[in-house]
């Protein structure tokens, strides 16, 4: 009497199309899938087009420089608020900038420890939330990693001067020999206007 061998459990792509699943499909999908520097490019093209032209090449630069790198090879909807916050961290620790070359007279100093940049962090935030409410509209994902990100804590950069200062500053103004300068300076201390405004009226 012959013993009939058991079907054996079919494994691999075999399996999966026994439960109603195309391996080959989504195989194409997973490579079609976009992924972040795609989703970069659109943005820039559809959206960033679209702003003043130096809030444009401010978000280009924080994009190519400070965050694609990253995720160069992510997906889109791989990125999660854990990504969001490490990226933010380390815009907010700053970049050490590059030593200068060597010279045959002068040895080049050693790079300057980063500063703190909080609030780039903060701008690199603002723009990931829209970067992604953008890819929920384009279908790319069906939620924002970046809706809730912790903003860094911003230090005021402003300094009023004292009596004193103000004092000191009126009697080089008016030693100075570019009396130009010296009126420009003098006008944006009385009006608060930004010197860019002032060098325009003037």
């Amino acid at each position: 009497m012959e013993r009939r061998r058991r079907p054996r459990p079919r494994q691999g792509a075999a399996r999966d199309v026994d439960s109603g699943q195309n391996p080959i499909a989504e195989r194409e999908d997973g490579r079609e899938a976009s992924r972040f520097p795609d989703l970069v490019e659109r943005y820039l093209r559809e959206h960033a087009a679209h702003l003043a032209p130096r809030n444009a090449a401010d978000q280009e630069s924080m994009l190519r420089k400070l965050i694609e790198p990253h995720w160069k090879h992510r997906r889109v909807t791989e990125i999660a608020p854990a990504d969001i916050e490490r990226v933010l961290n380390l815009i907010a620790q700053g970049r050490s900038r590059p030593a200068k070359k060597k010279t045959k007279a002068k040895r080049s100093k050693p790079p300057a420890p980063p500063k703190p940049t909080p609030i780039r962090a903060n701008r690199a935030g603002e723009m990931l939330r829209k970067v992604f409410y953008l890819a929920i509209a384009w279908k790319i994902r069906t939620d924002n990693p970046a809706l809730g990100f912790r903003r860094q804590t911003e230090v005021e950069r402003e300094r009023f001067l004292s009596m004193e200062e103000i004092a000191r500053l009126g009697d080089a103004l008016a030693a100075a020999e570019d009396r130009r300068a010296a009126a420009i300076i003098r006008m944006c201390m009385l009006t608060g206007a930004r010197v860019g405004e002032v060098r325009t009226a003037l």
